[in-house]
């Protein structure tokens, strides 16, 4: 069963991958640099980021809310903090602007300034200098796995699958990623340009 599921995994991949643009030049990555494009892209879709025709698109309140959930997720105990006043009518928890504008820094090469409310899905609100916000559980997680990378100049090309985080026979998804070279922190990583999934 596994087997015709990959195999049917697959097939739909390279329909997919008819869509793609033309002149690509592949690549073979190692199992680490797979892993480590895999981990980049996931940081998408953990907070259900799998449709973006185009960065440039995305509307402050889109980026907001990237930045607040990126942050609870992967740095929750490092940089989310209980709302210091008593009944807090926001949330129960803040986290600071600065690292919602690093966040979009780092993964879009975007300088975000554009600091506000974001109402969808969770109501997030700004107070000049905090977010405010409840967190939100219970919701499916997918991960990304990098199937194969082509390159043309400075734009990387990924194809892969989701899965669910807490099942990966459960693959409801196959999805198509482009992402420039971008250096963040001293470190070469990449910076997203657009994603499209195919859900089953």
């Amino acid at each position: 069963m596994k087997r015709v599921s990959l195999v049917l995994s697959l097939l739909a991949l390279l329909l997919f991958a008819s869509c793609a643009p033309g002149a690509l030049v592949e690549l073979k990555p190692g199992a680490e640099e797979l892993k480590r494009m895999s981990v980049f892209l996931s940081n998408f879709t953990e907070v259900g980021f799998f449709e973006i025709q185009d960065v440039s698109w995305l509307t402050p309140e889109d980026l907001v809310y990237f930045g607040v959930r990126h942050n609870v997720i992967n740095n929750f105990k490092s940089r989310v903090r209980a709302c210091a006043v008593k009944n807090c009518p926001h949330g129960k928890l803040t986290l600071e602007a600065k690292w919602v504008a690093e966040s979009v820094k780092k993964y879009f090469d975007i300088d975000f300034k554009d600091h506000g409310d974001a109402g969808e899905p969770i109501p997030i609100h700004y107070d000049g200098k905090l977010y405010h916000f409840d967190r939100a559980d219970g919701e499916k997680v997918y991960y990304a796995q990098v199937q194969t990378v082509s390159r043309d100049g400075n734009v990387f090309h990924f194809k892969g699958h989701l899965y669910n985080i807490k099942d990966k026979k459960d693959i409801p998804a196959l999805f198509r990623a482009a992402a420039k070279a971008h250096t963040f922190g001293g470190k070469n990583t990449w910076a997203l340009l657009s994603m499209e999934t195919l859900w089953n």
